[in-house]
């Protein structure tokens, strides 16, 4: 019985043995059969590593962690194994990741691969080549991904037939590295390149390619040229009825959103960011019922939405991230965006809204951590509790017109970790709640009217403090305890806190990188424990201090890059500067220096220099071995330098802004720097040179020219019309003989021509062998020349910024000639007032011929002008009547026709003209009543002296009871007048053009900009009124 138990024993142990080996086996043989890479799987895969490694020459990635993946692939290994290869239990390669991979080369093998499921190719380099054609052999394909990896032009319609695509990315990126065969350094032609070579669907249009694409659930197109598909792109992709995610920005889009949008009901996903769709956005989007539950993500950011908000957008109850900033959304902001319950960002800065915050509560919105109003117009108090949302960490309220006290609430129950305030009216006190809330690292208070005193020590609890600014209020600044440390703090503002000294605390901040103490009463030498070695952004503009020289080995600011020291007390360049290697940003413009600019001033690192507006009388020239080729802004206007300017100038390779305006320069301008390739801004007004360079074909990224106010003589150089990018010319004062330049159509970006009081003589007769156009000029002044003949009606026909009416205009208050660190200016005359236009504004329209030799009548085509603001035809010989056609330029506000040989009766027509302030008639043969009405209840005998035909009021004489005056209307009870000293005479006319730049009279400006599109604005005098 033993011997029987242990031979059944032996027997269970010997078949349980037998099993495993067999189950083993059987393993093993699945295992190869998964794993083993069918021949053809490999020979393709060879054949596609190959051509990668044989054509790459791509020298950019994109990604640190990319890396050439297929040169890690091993004949040796099985192929199903090679890394970003997947296969099927059968050896088909279904799935290939060979992103971030550092591809540049030939893909076509890839086509040989027909069992593929996935294919991405994502994050390469294939240096603007166009994607290969043969997609339509992966007839098995459901993910492709080709994004970011630089492939140009046509979309091949290959792709178009994949019918089991799931998802699709062909998102392309602006900036690729261009093939080895393009070498030509012009950053010009480089852009054009790469615009003419940008990836675009154009054939097939996206109707096509989208027909057979039913299955579809993600498509992203970033920055694909989808321009050729006009506004019917949103109907192309209504018949996606699965998608999910809909990624289009930067794709030359454009409006409106055609309403068959609405079919897409799964859409939890939509980027239209970057886009011109210039609509309202279509009520459907936030109040369709299958969205309701399904949108998560909407970005729309500048797309030129307008109109305003629904209010039904607070049914996107699954809405996370809501971002509508840039747009010109107008109206309140809907009290329903506090109810999106799931929302975890809201950004919609940037746009028009007005009236209150909405009320955001703890149970509204639980997930909210991002909420950014800022640059709107929203007014009224901020709710305490909007600091204690349980999940808020960043809150931008910047730049509004919010006022009130701001109250006190529970800094325990905050999570804030940045707070932006500034740019309000906030008044009172600042909160010590504010200071109290225990993971704040980012506070701006700056630019209100908070009042009272403040000690430094109100923020040393705040142990992740990085950036504070209390600059531009009505504090005063308690910073006299030596012992405060802010451990983490790296930026600190406090222009404008009526500090007297610096702060001794300071000393103890080792992690700060920018300080900003300008503005202030401090007075004296810098002290040396300010010398620190974090210190790389100081600004002490507007104190009466200075650095005591002979001092510079005690401290070396040795890392410092940007210094900054504007009105400040500095009667010599600091010493320091010799030993200071990493500057690359110098302010020390409005001092008092003197004499020479030494040549130890000048580093290799500097890329903009500011020594305007002191006393200098030279410049020495640059050391040979110190290389300038980063510094892009020289300004040294407003000196008195003499001379010629050192010839080191013209070898400056990145220079883009020069200007030495207002000096005493003179000689002849340098031939040179019209042969600079780099330079956008030449201002050279205002000194004393006699000739212009002969040559500026080389200046192709030319923008603004200015010679006003020198001796020049002469012919106009023809080569200026080779600067095909110049926007601004101004030649006027000085002595250039010459014919009018009509080869300036050529500058098809010309805004402002200036040739003011100088000897320009003959006829403006257009060319009759082409087409004549100066399509955006909006500033022309020819005054004080010799100009004879008719004033040609097709010369003011070729006028077409000028033809346009405000409505009609797509950028109103787009700034000419503004530049990071610069802004271009342009001088008129207005009213009979000389006026600096510090800020060149698209809106501002001015035509003035006046002191020449113009004869015959005042063309009625002069009345299609309908953008003029100023028109001045005084001091000329024209005859005949006033042409009725004026009443048309409804935005003028300065009309001279003074000192010609006009006749007849002032048109009752002129009487509708309601912004119209200056009005001169005076010296012609004008004869009959002067109208009534409006703003010529205003005008002054002046305006009609000269004139013994007239009659009527103002004028003494009385008109006979034939010739009855028109009456005025009257003013109701409800008009307000704000006078001259509210809205400053200087920006009557200038309020919306930059007659003055910032700060509250730009306020005002832009105020009575809003009222005057409403019509509830109008000049009686110098006064303003309000109706």
């Amino acid at each position: 019985m033993k011997l029987t138990s242990n031979s059944n024993n032996s027997m269970l142990f010997f078949l349980i043995f037998l099993f495993s080996i067999s189950e083993n086996a059987l393993v093993s043989k699945s295992t190869n059969l998964r794993q083993r890479c069918l021949h053809d799987q490999r020979r393709a895969l060879i054949k596609l590593q190959q051509d990668i490694l044989n054509n790459n020459a791509s020298s950019i990635t994109f990604d640190d962690n990319s890396y050439p993946k297929v040169e890690n692939w091993d004949e040796k290994v099985d192929c199903c194994s090679w890394e970003g290869v997947h296969c099927d239990n059968y050896g088909h390669v279904v799935s290939l990741n060979l992103s971030y991979s550092q591809i540049s080369g030939r893909i076509e093998a890839v086509f040989d691969l027909i069992h593929l499921q996935n294919l991405s190719l994502a994050r390469n380099n294939f240096q603007l080549s166009p994607i290969p054609s043969g997609f339509e052999k992966l007839a098995n394909l459901t993910h492709l991904n080709l994004s970011y990896s630089c492939f140009s032009d046509q979309i091949p319609p290959g792709i178009s037939r994949l019918e089991k695509l799931v998802s699709l990315d062909l998102s392309t990126i602006s900036f690729c590295e261009l093939p080895p065969t393009f070498n030509d350094p012009d950053s010009n032609h480089v852009f054009h390149f790469e615009e003419l070579h940008r990836l675009r669907l154009e054939k097939p249009n996206l109707d096509s390619f989208f027909r057979d694409l039913r299955n579809l659930t993600e498509v992203y197109l970033d920055y694909v040229d989808l321009s050729a598909q006009g506004t019917t792109w949103s109907r192309a992709l209504s018949g996606l009825h699965n998608l999910k995610v809909l990624s289009l920005p930067h794709c030359r889009l454009s409006g409106p959103i055609d309403t068959s949008f609405k079919n897409l009901k799964s859409l939890n996903f939509i980027n239209l960011e970057g886009n011109n769709l210039s609509s309202e956005v279509p009520r459907f989007l936030p109040g369709f019922t299958d969205l309701q539950v399904s949108l998560q993500m909407v970005s729309l950011y500048e797309t030129n939405f307008t109109g305003k908000l629904p209010d039904s957008i607070g049914n996107l109850k699954a809405m996370t991230n809501l971002l509508l900033y840039t747009c010109n959304f107008y109206g309140s902001i809907p009290r329903s965006l506090a109810n999106l319950t799931s929302v975890a960002e809201i950004d919609i800065s940037y746009n028009k809204f007005e009236g209150t915050i909405p009320a955001f509560g703890d149970f509204s919105v639980p997930k909210l951590q991002d909420l950014r109003l800022s640059f709107n117009l929203l007014t009224g108090t901020i709710e305490p509790r909007i600091f204690t949302l349980p999940s808020l960490k960043i809150l931008y309220l910047n730049d509004n017109r919010l006022s009130g006290v701001v109250g006190e609430f529970s800094a325990s129950s905050s999570v804030l970790e940045k707070v932006y305030l500034n740019g309000n009216n906030l008044s009172g006190g600042i909160p010590r709640s504010i200071s109290e809330i225990p993971s704040l690292s980012f506070v701006s208070l700056a630019a209100n009217e908070f009042t009272g005193s403040m000690q430094m020590d109100a923020f040393q609890n705040l142990e992740n403090l990085t950036s504070l600014d209390l600059s531009f209020n009505s504090l005063t600044i308690g910073a006299d305890k030596q012992d405060l440390v802010f451990p983490m703090l790296e930026e600190l503002k406090l222009s404008r806190c009526n500090l007297t000294e610096f702060p001794a605390f300071l000393k103890n901040l080792e992690q700060l990188r920018t300080l900003n103490l300008s503005n202030n009463q401090i007075r004296g030498p810098v002290p040396k424990w300010l010398w620190t070695s974090s210190l790389n952004e100081l600004d002490l503009s507007e104190n009466e201090v200075d650095f005591p020289n002979g001092h510079e080995e005690n401290g070396t600011f040795s890392p410092l890059g940007k210094l900054t020291m504007r009105s400040c007390n500095v009667f010599e360049f600091p010493e320091f500067l010799k030993v200071t290697d990493s500057l690359w940003y110098l302010d020390l413009s409005g001092n008092k220096i003197e004499g020479k600019v030494p040549s130890w001033i000048w580093k290799s690192s500097l890329q903009y220099v500011n020594i305007s507006h002191n006393s200098l009388d030279s410049m020495e020239e640059f050391y040979p071995n110190i290389t300038l080729d980063l510094l892009a802004t020289l300004d040294i206007r407003g000196n008195s330098l003499r001379g010629s300017l050192p010839k080191g100038i013209c070898k400056l390779s990145s220079l883009s802004i020069l200007d030495a305006s207002h000096n005493k320069l003179n000689g002849s301008i340098p031939e040179c720097l019209g042969m600079m390739v780099s330079l956008s801004v030449l201002n050279l007004q205002r000194n004393k040179y006699t000739r212009i360079p002969s040559n500026f074909a080389p200046a192709s990224k030319l923008r603004s020219l200015n010679i006003n106010g020198n001796l020049l003589e002469g012919n106009l150089p023809r080569s200026i019309a080779n600067c095909k990018m110049l926007e601004v010319l101004d030649l006027g004062n000085n002595m250039i003989t010459d014919t009018f330049p009509f080869w300036m159509d050529k500058l098809p970006d010309l805004k402002v021509l200036v040739l003011k009081n100088n000897k320009f003589y003959g006829q403006i007769q257009l060319p009759a062998t082409r087409n004549f156009s100066l399509p955006k000029l909006g500033i022309i002044d020819l005054s004080s020349n010799n100009f004879t003949g008719d004033l040609p009606r097709e010369f003011l026909e070729s006028l077409d910024e000028m033809l346009m009416n405000r409505k009609s205009k797509s950028a109103a208050f787009k700034t000419i000639g503004q530049y990071e660190y610069y802004q271009d200016s342009v001088t008129i005359m207005s009213k009979g007032y000389e006026m600096v236009l510090v800020r060149i504004l698209t809106i501002f329209v001015s035509l003035d011929l006046s002191n020449n030799r113009f004869v015959g009548k005042i063309p009625e085509e002069i009345g299609e002008l309908k953008s003029l603001v100023v028109l001045n035809l005084s001091r000329n010989g024209f005859e005949g009547r006033i042409q009725p056609s004026l009443g048309d330029l409804v935005e003028l506000e300065s009309l001279d026709l003074s000192q010609n040989k006009l006749s007849g009766n002032i048109p009752q027509q002129l009487t509708g003209l309601t912004f119209m302030s200056a009005f001169n008639i005076s010296y012609n043969n004008l004869t009959g009543s002067v109208p009534r009405g409006n703003q010529f209840e205003t005008y002054t005998n002046d305006s009609y002296i000269g004139n013994v035909g007239l009659c009527g009021q103002p004028l003494s004489k009385k008109c006979t009871s034939d010739d009855p005056a028109t009456q005025p209307p009257l003013l109701s009870d409800s008009v307000r007048l704000m006078n001259d000293s509210v809205l400053g005479k200087r920006w009557s006319l200038g309020r919306e053009f930059g007659a003055a730049e910032g700060g509250e009279e730009e306020g005002i400006a832009e105020m009575a900009v809003a009222e005057r599109r409403r019509g509830k604005l109008k000049y009686v005098g110098g006064s303003v009124i309000v109706i």
